[in-house]
């Protein structure tokens, strides 16, 4: 992963709460750090709707939505909806909405991209599509048209990746544009269009770096909290009643 800036636009009004973006910065920075996003990306997004997703361009331009979940888990995709499960059976039986493109804005059905950030890195995404089970490609990416769905502990940033056509460029700034307007009325989409500028700003790598530290902090932190707090049940000779108590995966 090479040093350098992700370029952002934003939308937020004076309405927006200070800290409304903090997750989308955070996922931002892990996708930097896991190297999906570089110093050629650009994200999209809307503060005063965090839960809509980004639109981001990489390589290509792509609406985007970070699923976060403990356990890695199965995804189960159709050629509308995508939904989560800690087993397969549970993706039908008792499934987590991730995604259904009904909901998106118009551009966004034709290119989906999910990245699912689990906290669980020695186990992967499990993908069932069409009643099969899907196998990732060398960069631990899943495809199943419209959808793209990336394990972010198992990613590979592809060597020498190529940097955005003048389309896709184009397709991004539309599609961004419309994903920044998600919250806004007729006349609110249009002054997002005339001053994108405006919305513009820059995560530099002092940034990035910042928010990545911060977050391995806190990532230290949970670890040793739930150490101790394991270690006390152990002590306590109580470890093989909470194995036996607890689901499988």
């Amino acid at each position: 992963m090479k040093g350098g800036t992700v370029h952002l636009y934003m939308y937020a009004t004076s309405d927006t709460p200070p800290n409304a973006a903090a997750q989308n910065y955070i996922d931002i920075a892990e996708m930097y750090r896991a190297g999906f996003l570089s110093e050629n990306s650009t994200v999209w997004m809307n503060a005063n709707a965090p839960e809509v997703g980004m639109w981001t361009l990489t390589h290509r331009s792509t609406y985007l939505k970070v699923f976060r979940t403990v356990y890695p888990g199965w995804l189960r995709l159709t050629r509308t909806s995508a939904k989560w499960g800690r087993t397969s059976q549970a993706t039908s039986k008792e499934p987590v909405s991730v995604l259904d493109l009904r909901a998106l804005p118009d551009s966004a059905d034709d290119k989906v991209t999910i990245v699912v950030a689990h906290r669980h890195p020695g186990h992967p995404v499990r993908v069932v599509a069409d009643g099969s089970v899907q196998h990732p490609n060398t960069n631990g990416v899943f495809a199943f048209d419209p959808f793209t769905v990336v394990d972010l502990s198992k990613y590979t940033a592809p060597e020498n990746a190529p940097i955005p056509n003048q389309y896709e460029s184009a397709h991004a700034m539309i599609s961004g544009a419309a994903i920044m307007a998600t919250t806004s009325t007729d006349e609110g989409s249009e002054f997002i269009r005339d001053h994108m500028d405006l919305y513009y700003t820059e995560l530099q790598q002092s940034d990035l770096d910042f928010i990545t530290k911060n977050m391995g902090s806190i990532e230290q932190y949970a670890k040793i909290r739930t150490d101790m707090l394991l270690k006390r049940i152990t002590d306590a000779g109580l470890s093989g009643k909470l194995a036996e108590s607890e689901s499988a995966f």
